[in-house]
């Protein structure tokens, strides 16, 4: 659907950032990566159906590419593939921290400045008031009318 359209309501939940995540036992030397090994590794690369992949358009725009060894259709596969191998791979801080919780990795710092991430709620006005959506919300903020959800229209709803 178009999030953009009016009949949808967003919130932006909070920002970050990628992070470079290796097996616990990887060779990958010191706590950042240099730009040539991070070019040279092995990469798995998450891309969720119908997301693209930003970390990649500032490589292509410099004629650089990672080695894409395989593309994952969850960041969830990364709990089967990365232990035990030479696999690399960048992830969003929040999904490194869900990683680190379930098996033994390590992070490296990307030889660049990754780009932001803003990670937003998104429902359409028929959900405004239902009691899941409320939720929802409730777990990520307090509503206020300076950092409120809004609409296309500017304008900021009441929610609880």
């Amino acid at each position: 659907p178009d999030l953009q359209k009016t009949s949808f309501f967003q919130l932006s939940l909070f920002n970050t950032f990628y992070v470079g995540i290796v097996w616990a036992t990887h060779s990958a030397a010191g706590p950042r990566w240099m730009m040539k090994q991070f070019l040279a590794a092995k990469h798995l690369v998450p891309s969720p159906k119908g997301r693209e992949h930003t970390l990649d358009r500032p490589f292509e725009e410099n004629g650089h590419h990672r080695r894409v060894m395989l593309k994952l259709s969850h960041f969830m596969s990364l709990l089967a593939i990365l232990p035990n191998s030479d696999f690399t791979t960048a992830v969003p801080d929040a999904i490194a921290a869900a990683v680190e919780r379930h098996i033994k990795m390590k992070r490296i710092e990307l030889p660049f400045r990754p780009p932001v991430l803003d990670v937003q709620q998104y429902w359409h006005r028929r959900m405004q008031h239902g009691p899941a959506n409320r939720w929802l919300y409730g777990v990520f903020c307090t509503p206020t009318v300076d950092k409120g959800p809004s609409m296309a229209t500017g304008t900021i709803p009441k929610l609880l």
